[in-house]
């Protein structure tokens, strides 16, 4: 049989329900019924049929396989649809049972027996009425609605709603608090207790928030507040008695699903580490930072500083421009010009081209127009004698270029030494002219 969703309308307000007999209009006859007799369980709806005396029934929604939390899920966001839970005649978010403060008719009669011959402040209302207005603003109905109910103007139900009209009537209800009634949707899950085990298995699933609250049509924030805890709590008591161990299985599981996501959008993974030497190089190619020294330790930025040393930045910036720190220099770091050949001894090789030298392949390249592929074929090639590598010993010392003897070892350049040592060049050239290194000098070339 086929189940659906259907829609009473009175007054161009709706109420919706579900219908596991949807072909037989079941409830919609059951609701006809009940109105007709004027014993309708929905005591706003009956109020507004004998007011009206005019209603219209649609079947809106039918399906064939559904389950019953599926067809609960739908009446759910047919609700939100038709707006017929703060200005229409559902007294609930749709799904199964109510909510809230529930006064109880035992309850009513105890109350109105105890102020039985006291006259009301306001003759619009009767006691009865005042505590179905009560009921009204529990369950999130607005002033409008109300007001047009009741024959009420939606300010003078304001004053009702907050108290400041029939105090020794409200002195009787008990853990009531004056809330907005466009609120209380939002602060609301209303899901069945087999819908909620659904809910936690797509966290443990890997599902945000907003698509758990598109998949059974809930207002927005309700997810997180079921996530944290914040609604439910005895049933997660019940079926997750141990909070941290599937705390923490929800919070893999919704990493893993952000991570399987951003690669599948080509987006670079949160998180993904990279290597010390790409770093250093991101580091040296920063014109942002400035290079540091502190104790005779060179630091590309102050960045790394702090993570090396464990100071934070701003202590260190304030030691570099306080005179009580001769340990913590700030150094110019040179950087290359745009567009111009940044030579990386460890990768690339100088080369000789018909007599004239180039840093590497790559400048060849650029200077003669040939494509780096076809000038490195022609190196590796006898048939081009005229291409060939230089070694680092055949390389003619500049004119500039002075010889440095450290630790007795004899070295061409201050930067071949860097190259060698692993030293920085900046570290090497205080080295040479401090009087604390005897063993780093310069050699005069002769």
């Amino acid at each position: 049989m086929k189940k659906g969703i259907y829609a009473l309308v009175i007054n161009g307000k709706y109420y919706i329900g579900k219908d596991h007999l949807i072909e037989k209009e079941k409830r919609i006859k059951d609701h006809i019924n009940l109105l007709l007799k004027g014993e309708h369980y929905n005591r706003y709806l009956q109020k507004a049929f004998d007011k009206y005396g005019d209603i219209q029934t649609y079947i809106i929604a039918t399906y064939e396989n559904i389950s019953k939390e599926g067809l609960s899920v739908e009446e759910r966001r047919f609700i939100q649809k038709y707006d017929s839970y703060k200005n229409g005649y559902n007294l609930t978010l749709g799904g199964e049972g109510g909510h809230g403060l529930i006064i109880t008719e035992e309850r009513k009669r105890e109350m109105s027996q105890r102020i039985t011959g006291e006259k009301n402040p306001m003759a619009k209302l009767t006691n009865e009425q005042f505590f179905e207005l009560v009921d009204l603003f529990v369950s999130g109905k607005s002033n409008k609605f109300i007001g047009e109910l009741y024959d009420l103007h939606d300010r003078y139900v304001s004053l009702i709603r907050h108290k400041h009209r029939f105090k020794t009537l409200w002195a009787l209800v008990e853990n009531y608090i004056p809330t907005k009634s466009n609120d209380v949707a939002e602060l609301l899950g209303n899901v069945t207790e087999e819908e909620f085990l659904m809910i936690v298995e797509e966290m443990l699933e890997g599902k945000t928030n907003a698509e758990i609250e598109e998949i059974h049509t809930l207002p927005s924030g309700t997810a997180s507040r079921i996530r944290n805890r914040k609604l439910y709590n005895n049933w997660w008591e019940k079926h997750f008695s141990e909070r941290e161990c599937i705390d923490n299985k929800i919070k893999v599981a919704h990493q893993r699903e952000v991570k399987r996501k951003l690669v599948e959008n080509g987006k670079r993974m949160k998180g993904k580490g990279i290597s010390e030497s790409t770093r250093n190089t991101m580091m040296k190619n920063n014109g942002k930072s400035k290079g540091i020294i502190i104790d005779d330790v060179f630091y590309h930025s102050m960045m790394e500083a702090e993570r090396q040393l464990r100071i934070n930045r701003k202590v260190i910036a304030k030691r570099l421009k306080d005179k009580a720190y001769p340990n913590f220099i700030e150094v110019q770091i040179k950087k290359t010009p745009k567009g111009e050949f940044s030579h990386n001894s460890r990768k690339s090789k100088r080369i000789c081209v018909d007599g004239i030298e180039y840093a590497s392949i790559m400048e060849a390249s650029r200077q003669l127009g040939i494509p780096n592929r076809t000038i490195s074929e022609r190196v590796k090639s006898e048939s081009f004698s005229n291409y060939k590598f230089i070694e680092v010993g055949e390389n003619p010392l500049s004119k500039k270029a002075r010889k440095v003897l450290i630790d007795g070892i004899e070295y061409q350049s201050v930067n071949f030494a860097s190259t060698i040592l692993s030293i920085d060049k900046n570290i090497l050239v205080r080295r040479l002219v401090s009087e604390a290194y005897p063993t780093y000098k310069y050699i005069e070339n002769v």
